[in-house]
């Protein structure tokens, strides 16, 4: 599919009996094979979680409820702030991205990732992004 960049999809969502079906599937909605789903939920609070940086994983990020603010930041220094309040619309983050977010409380966030856990898949340290930033 080549290069990823930071945009918002709309997953087809069909109406049934007063309820919502949004589907997304792999190479149609899903632009890399999918390792993991994760979730959070339970935030009592406004809650700020990222402030990461993936070198080699892709992400689709789903706001289910509420709403979640994310910034995103590439090895170039460009910014870009998104805003998503739809669960039938989901954030591609590429790979070389830092990534922030402040979910509302309440907010429940859905995770689709390019790559199964590792504790060494993600640069949590500020600086050393910035040290790849400027090379």
């Amino acid at each position: 599919m080549g290069q990823l960049s930071p945009s918002i999809i709309t997953f087809p969502t069909f109406e049934n009996n007063d309820s919502f079906l949004s589907i997304g599937e792999y190479n149609q909605h899903i632009p890399f094979a999918i390792e993991r789903i994760y979730w959070s939920y339970g935030n009592v609070r406004t809650t700020e979680r990222g402030d990461h940086f993936h070198p080699n994983s892709e992400r689709v990020i789903i706001c289910m409820m509420e709403n979640i603010e994310i910034t995103l930041e590439n090895l170039k220094g460009e910014t870009t702030h998104y805003k998503l309040t739809n669960p039938n619309q989901g954030l591609i983050i590429p790979k070389n991205h830092w990534i922030s977010m402040k979910l509302e409380a309440k907010a429940i966030m859905l995770a689709i990732a390019s790559s199964k856990f590792s504790e060494n898949e993600s640069i949590k340290d500020r600086s050393q992004f910035e040290d790849l930033k400027n090379g």
